[in-house]
């Protein structure tokens, strides 16, 4: 039996934007020219797909690399919330603009406030993980809780979280499932997510908004969207503005959408060396 083709993965400390998030006008056309989250990871897995010889990257090292590489063996690293922070914390996310709003590759999961994660609804047993029913397409998010951290799964206001590449998405049933596997000790259970909106500092390592809610003199502090009163399975999305028409606009570049259902069509960049 041949051996399997070992994969290549680039990443690296700078941004290169793959896909531009939907225009307004498409919206309104309900044409989605961004991805799913999904999709998203598909495309990024394989740099022949993310890019063409009509639109290679503009990164030096991406291009080299996208030049030389044979279909199906170099993967890219989806941006992580915590690498479009320090972004959007500078003028560096200008050089993405057209991308947000956007997935990042940062994967989680939570259930309801104030439950432990093996006592909330979303819990399965049998799949022995937790259950994103996503109400407009019928999908199931499952992210499994094979080697999460020990001691988490009976706290409460625990979220999981795990960074691209170090899980894998796999469409199961026809499509109908889609399970999130992640690699052996890549998952984080952080404590203390909080149990409604508002401003909060993020966790050092992935910029989850964690603990109490503080003030907005806090420069750090970045504001939490999450499902009311619910859970879910999926990336964490970041924003730049918001548009209300009229030229008028919201900055939202503090804003960490943990809201968003995974069939969203949103932009996608990815790390870059």
């Amino acid at each position: 039996m041949a051996a399997a083709v070992q994969k290549t993965v680039i990443g690296g400390p700078n941004l290169e934007m793959v896909r531009a998030h939907p225009t307004d006008l498409e919206l309104m056309r309900g044409h989605f020219s961004g991805l799913s989250s999904l999709a998203a990871h598909l495309l990024v897995s394989d740099i022949t797909r993310a890019f063409s010889k009509e639109n290679p990257p503009a990164n030096p090292g991406l291009r080299a690399a996208f030049n030389s590489a044979a279909p199906g063996q170099t993967g890219l690293v989806l941006a992580s919330n915590k690498r479009i922070s320090n972004a959007l914390e500078t003028d560096e996310w200008k050089s993405i603009e057209p991308a947000f709003t956007l997935w990042t590759g940062t994967m989680t999961a939570y259930v309801e406030p104030d439950t432990p994660l093996i006592k909330s609804r979303m819990f399965s047993r049998n799949d022995n993980a937790l259950v994103y029913d996503n109400p407009y397409t019928a999908e199931r998010w499952l992210f499994l809780l094979s080697g999460v951290p020990a001691g988490c799964l009976d706290a409460p206001n625990v979220i999981l979280v795990a960074e691209h590449p170090l899980y894998s998405l796999e469409k199961v049933k026809k499509g109908k499932d889609i399970i999130v596997t992640p690699d052996i000790g890549a998952v984080d259970a952080l404590f203390d997510f909080p149990v409604k909106d508002g401003l909060y500092l993020g966790d050092s390592k992935h910029g989850i908004p964690l603990g109490p809610q503080i003030g907005s003199e806090n420069l750090k502090a970045r504001y939490l969207v999450r499902v009311q009163g619910a859970g879910r399975v999926g990336l964490v999305a970041r924003y730049a503005y918001l548009h209300w028409g009229y030229g008028g606009y919201q900055d939202m570049k503090d804003f960490v959408g943990l809201n968003s259902d995974p069939h969203m069509g949103f932009g996608v960049a990815v790390e870059a060396p």
